[in-house]
């Protein structure tokens, strides 16, 4: 009897470690044939273009990662040493949307680059947040441009991910003749590569009465090494002298996940983490210039909700215009980090 019982373990035990074998396998499998895998250049639907940009005409921008309105002042992240994967409810993303909305509604810029946002995620409760935005501006030309992209993220192993469909999105009141994507370096080696962003920029040029204006819109890599980063600024760097060289005016915004150069200290609690890298300074192509408002951070840190004087607090997201680009005002509005870790930032250009 005794020994009938062992069998009868081990056979099950067999049974149940065969079937995890084959879960394992068919999930690898999965992945991998599911890969999102774009090419290194992309041409990007163009959708309702309006009117040509007046060359006087000073106009504004407004540049925001807004966290895929899961990352309000209620959350941390587990990545940061905080426990969420998601937003807190399907509520609380619904509320921050919103409200993200009515401030964009409200300041009505004429271009709009916004990144991390979601289309069908599960951490945003597969709210269609594209469309939200578009019906936010019907008249604006928009592209979209996948840089996350799996069908099922399983970390952390408490709450998994899940799947994940987001990237950055550019909208314009503007006439634009292209816009495209391109892939930028991004984690590499295996496995780690079908679970990580696929990073790109989103180039929209936009049309002037004697050459165009070159709207870079960009997300750059966190929680990488030096040498990805460095492969990604010398791709940018790379872009925004081709760009000149053709004549355009150019503008490169967005969250570029390095401390700005020469931004003041926002005493906090907390000490300055480990994984923000400091801007290098030598990086900056001759006849560009970093712009952006030094009094108000524009991110925070994640590791728990949002309690201001103890999460650090940085300037990462800033705007690099060319030479030609004559900067008005320039204003980052403190909206305490209540819908997203990040503080929106706006610009005033003439292009000279």
């Amino acid at each position: 009897m005794k020994k009938n019982k062992i069998n009868i373990f081990i056979k099950s035990f067999l049974f149940v470690f065969i079937f995890l074998i084959f879960l394992v396998s068919v999930f690898a499998f999965t992945v991998i044939i599911t890969e999102f895998n774009p090419d290194d250049v992309s041409n990007l639907e163009i959708s309702i273009p309006v009117d040509v940009l007046n060359k006087e005409e000073p106009f504004s921008v407004i540049s925001w990662n807004v966290g895929y309105a899961g990352l309000g002042d209620e959350a941390d992240f587990f990545l940061e040493g905080g426990k969420m994967s998601k937003g807190e409810s399907k509520e609380t993303v619904r509320e921050h949307l919103e409200n993200i909305l009515n401030f964009l509604e409200k300041e009505s810029p004429d271009i709009l680059l916004l990144q991390e946002v979601d289309v069908k995620s599960s951490r945003s409760y597969y709210i269609n947040q594209i469309n939200q935005i578009k019906n936010s501006f019907p008249n604006y030309f928009s592209s979209f441009a996948f840089n996350y992209k799996i069908l099922f993220l399983p970390i952390p192993l408490s709450d998994p991910i899940g799947s994940v469909q987001s990237g950055l999105f550019s909208l314009s009141s503007f006439k634009v003749s292209n816009a495209k994507r391109f892939s930028i370096a991004s984690v590499e080696n295996f496995p780690d590569r079908y679970f990580h962003l696929k990073r790109a920029v989103l180039l929209q040029n936009v049309e002037l009465e004697n050459k165009d204006l070159s709207i870079i819109n960009i997300h750059l890599s966190a929680f990488v090494g030096q040498g990805i980063r460095d492969e990604q600024l010398s791709f940018l760097r790379q872009l925004t002298l081709d760009e000149r060289t053709r004549g355009n005016a150019v503008i490169v915004a967005g969250d570029w996940n390095m401390e700005l150069p020469n931004v003041p200290e926002f005493k906090t609690k907390q000490e300055y983490p480990e994984f923000l890298d400091k801007f290098p300074e030598d990086w900056v192509p001759e006849g560009f210039s970093f712009v952006f408002d030094k009094e108000i951070p524009t991110v925070r840190t994640n590791e728990q909700p949002y309690v201001e004087g103890e999460n650090f607090r940085a300037i990462v997201d800033g705007f690099l215009v060319s030479d030609d680009v004559k900067v008005i005002d320039v204003k980052t509005f403190d909206l305490n980090f209540v819908d997203s870790d990040h503080n929106p930032i706006k610009i005033e250009f003439e292009i000279v």
